[in-house]
């Protein structure tokens, strides 16, 4: 029984390397999100999205589904189903990322390397105090609000039922963009449910 045990947990590199991924991701969304004319991976690096489309995130039976609206694009260099995706709607981009847990107690150190990987990568950023809160197929979540230089956000996590995985999500946009952006990043956040279980 222990063996088996021990092959459901994730391995430590391959929780590295999604964790190098994300880094790689958020730091992506950070130059993006600041406004740098990178043209050319605008208009190579997106795949328009049909409204009502499933990514799977991560493998069965630790994966995450969430579901888009309109409007939503792949960009596909920084995306991979194994570790996440990286979206973006207009001028906001949301990041969906799979991370391992080697047991159910990770879930806050989960939290505070979100919080260290996004401030790295986005200096003065800061994280509101976190809150609990219900997607629409009843997981429960911590989410933030996320505030920086000139950027403004939501980030959340919500941990797989298996309590070896979880699935953070990051929502990143620059002041003033219109809060029908940011409605539409919640929409896809509380989407999530994961295979197997229905929920």
């Amino acid at each position: 029984m222990a063996a088996d045990e021990t092959a459901q947990r994730p391995s430590v590199s391959a929780t590295k390397l999604r964790l190098r991924w994300l880094v790689i991701v958020v730091a992506v969304m950070a130059v993006l999100t600041a406004g740098w004319p990178l043209i050319d991976m605008a208009v190579t690096n997106q795949h328009p999205l049909a409204a009502g489309s499933r990514l799977t995130v991560g493998t069965s039976p630790s994966s995450g589904v969430v579901t888009v609206g309109p409007g939503w694009s792949l960009l596909s260099e920084q995306s991979s189903p194994m570790q996440g995706y990286l979206l973006q709607r207009g001028k906001l981009q949301l990041s969906i990322a799979h991370v391992g847990l080697l047991n159910r107690e990770q879930l806050p150190q989960m939290w505070r390397g979100l919080m260290r990987i996004v401030s790295v990568s986005n200096p003065g950023i800061r994280f509101s105090k976190p809150a609990f809160v219900t997607t629409r197929h009843g997981l429960r979540a911590i989410t933030s609000v996320v505030t920086g230089r000139g950027q403004i956000g939501t980030a959340t996590i919500v941990r797989g039922p298996s309590g070896n995985f979880g699935i953070e999500m990051l929502a990143l946009a620059p002041r003033g963009t219109s809060p029908a952006l940011h409605a539409a990043a919640a929409r896809v956040m509380v989407s999530l449910m994961f295979r197997g279980l229905g929920k």
